[in-house]
């Protein structure tokens, strides 16, 4: 249904804060529904794409995911940071889809 589908965000959510959360020495935030900060600042967001189906069903469901990994815009509206820059300086897209990977596996079953 839509609204169990909506709940993927949720579940990338915490998946993803996990993941980051591995990776530096502070603990990163939620903004519901989509988006991770560190330091109040903005380090990743989650957005969803599907497509209505018939008798109340969804036909597909996209999830999107951006981390900040190694750079960030420096003059955005709000503020924003990378996982490298919070602590993590080492860090490589690879890991960092590693890390993710395992943590959205695990919250997605316990979904």
């Amino acid at each position: 249904s839509p609204a169990a589908a909506a709940q993927v965000s949720f579940v990338a959510a915490v998946a993803l804060a996990e993941a980051i959360g591995s990776l530096i020495p502070g603990v990163p935030r939620l903004k519901w529904p989509n988006d991770v900060l560190i330091d109040g600042a903005k380090t990743a967001g989650i957005l969803l794409e599907s497509e209505p189906g018939r008798a109340g069903t969804v036909d597909w469901l996209v999830l999107g995911i951006g981390v900040n990994v190694c750079h960030f815009p420096p003059d955005t509206e709000y503020r924003a940071t990378s996982v490298a820059a919070s602590g993590a300086p080492q860090v490589t897209v690879e890991t960092m889809l590693e890390r993710l990977a395992e943590r959205l596996e695990v919250w997605y079953r316990r979904w």
